[in-house]
């Protein structure tokens, strides 16, 4: 391997990333599977998306289930926490859920999408899905009501028309308003409406309108889309905008409950201790945030740079967890937060950075390393006395070579700093204060390179579509099927161990195991909430992944199943 000075610059290829970035967002898959995948055991995939805006809700024996456009959440009644809600990951044939119910007499959960309807067999925990256009009753789509009886459930659509259903599973056929006869249950548009709220007491800025409306100390409202009272004096409520309220009616006090991350799209993950943090671009209506998930209590906050004096923007490509502080890289600067004093701070161009879009983030002996649009930044903090300001040293790396140009990926390896860039891949060796772009034939000479990460001791290196590996302990690049695999998708980022590397890219995963030398594609039909994967963290037996559609666990080191 050997090292050079390059003088061409080129930028193109960090806007084609974004650009793919954000047409991942817009795009909504939807399934045709008739039931959960039967490779895989309940809990191995887990997602989470969106769920702030709630169409209907059904409560239960043990549970209030939600009806959200992300998804079925659960709340336990009994836990009072949340639990493992259900997306296309569980099986559902897609998103959006149009309304929820629950018939106590089999102890089945209904929904329906916007293309099917589906039930939750509970021995099985297995779904099953009926998608309307394969009983010809696709033109009664979306499904707004679900009706629970003793002999058979009903569905409603937007329009009026009727759907019954089998009460223990069996398919769909019209109905007519004269089958509506008995004892029924309803949920969604036609569940009971109240009129008129009680006056609720609400804590952190937030105010009540007896008319349905919950307010911000900013003014944003948001209504109220679906209400229903518990044994225990509890009532529930669905919003548009702010996800779930729950009202003690004794005490007149309303409390939010939110859940999953702020927007879908999670370009950036990093886990410290019980906390997960998650970033990325904004939702289709240009609202976005920094979210936190505590697993420990399993509450989620939200950060968003609109109402932060010191946050410019709150559009997160990375983030990198040091202590007490974490790294936010975004597309107007790096970020930082001071958990313990919860104070925010941004370093910009051109006074610490060449230029303000951060790719990526790492920490590396007490300096934190920015990939900028122009090249890499190293900024080390060093705090002050009560009451004076902190001091910062800054310095660029390695100037000559990787001035004015774009590095979207960093790794390091003992006393060397990899960088993937859009002249190729960089190595900077810190021990002898050097660096240059790799020259050899049989990497990625020449090329730009979009992502680059460590397993064990080799360097995987991702050239556009094409990934490379490189014995670091031999210094020979290795052939296929380890390296030069082109994989027919842009990669974004490479995670791995001494088991497997994983492989995010925007036709899904790629995994390839280590000890049987083979690779294996993960799309959403197995699993994944999304099929543009932009992150992945590797957190032991399980690996997340951030997509256009939200973040995926899945228990990769399952002893029952080999994938």
């Amino acid at each position: 391997m050997l090292l050079c000075a390059r003088k061409t610059r080129r930028r193109v290829f960090g806007a084609l990333l974004l650009a793919a970035a954000v047409a991942g967002a817009q795009e909504v898959e939807e399934l045709h599977v008739p039931f959960s995948n039967p490779e895989y055991q309940v809990g191995d995939w887990t997602s989470f998306t969106t769920f702030r805006y709630v169409n209907s809700l059904a409560i239960g024996n043990r549970y209030v289930y939600f009806a959200t456009t992300g998804g079925v959440t659960r709340y336990n009644l009994f836990s009072n926490a949340w639990d493992s809600p259900w997306t296309v990951s569980d099986g559902l044939p897609g998103l959006n859920v149009t309304a929820v119910a629950y018939d106590a007499d089999t102890d089945m959960i209904w929904c329906a999408t916007e293309t099917a309807v589906s039930y939750r067999d509970p021995t099985s925990r297995q779904w099953r899905n009926f998608y309307l256009e394969d009983f010809g009753l696709a033109g009664l789509a979306p499904i707004v009501s679900i009706g629970v009886g003793t002999d058979a459930i009903f569905l409603e659509g937007e329009n009026g028309a009727l759907i019954r259903a089998d009460k223990y599973g069996g398919g769909l056929e019209p109905a007519e308003p004269a089958d509506l006869q008995g004892s029924l249950r309803w949920f969604g548009a036609r569940a009971k409406k109240i009129k008129r709220f009680p006056l609720f007491h609400m804590s952190q800025g937030y105010f009540f309108d007896t008319e349905g409306i919950i307010r911000d100390f900013r003014l944003r409202d948001y209504p109220v889309t679906c209400a229903a009272e518990d044994p225990w004096s509890q009532l529930w409520l669905g919003t548009w905008g702010i996800s779930v309220g729950r009202a003690d009616l004794r005490l007149a006090r309303l409390d939010l409950l939110p859940v999953g991350p702020w927007q879908p799209e999670v370009r950036a993950l990093a886990e410290d201790g019980n906390e997960m943090w998650m970033g990325g671009l904004e939702d289709d209506d240009g609202d976005g945030a920094i979210t936190v998930w505590n697993r420990r209590d399993n509450s989620w906050t939200y950060l968003q740079a609109r109402y932060v004096a010191e946050v410019p923007s709150d559009r997160v490509l990375s983030i990198a967890a040091d202590g007490p502080v974490i790294w936010f890289g975004t597309d107007l600067g790096l970020v930082a937060y001071d958990r313990g004093h919860e104070r925010w701070r941004t370093f910009e161009a051109p006074r610490y950075l060449d230029d303000d879009i951060v790719y990526d983030v790492l920490v590396d002996s007490g300096w934190v390393v920015a990939a900028t649009g122009r090249g890499v930044s190293e900024i080390r903090v060093f705090p002050r006395r009560k009451g004076k300001k902190d001091s910062v040293a800054v310095r660029r790396l390695d100037s000559g070579n990787l001035s004015n140009v774009a590095v979207y990926d960093l790794e390091k390896t003992e006393n060397l700093l990899w960088a993937a860039t859009s002249e190729g891949l960089y190595v900077f060796d810190r021990a002898e204060k050097r660096g240059g772009y790799v020259i050899d034939s049989r990497g990625p000479m020449g090329a730009p390179v979009s992502a680059v990460g460590r397993a064990g001791d080799t360097l995987w290196v991702a050239s556009w579509k094409t990934v490379y590996a490189y014995d670091m302990r031999k210094r020979v690049w290795l052939p296929p099927p380890l390296g030069r695999t082109d994989l027919g998708a842009r990669i974004y980022r490479i995670s791995g161990n001494d088991q497997a590397v994983w492989f995010a890219t925007e036709q899904g995963v790629y995994k390839f195991d280590r000890l049987r030398q083979r690779w294996r594609h993960f799309a959403v039909e197995d699993g994944l909430i999304g099929s543009h994967v932009y992150t992945v963290l590797l957190e032991g037996d399980y690996v997340w992944f951030g997509t256009n559609r939200g973040i995926t666990r899945f228990y990769w080191n399952s002893p029952y199943r080999a994938d």
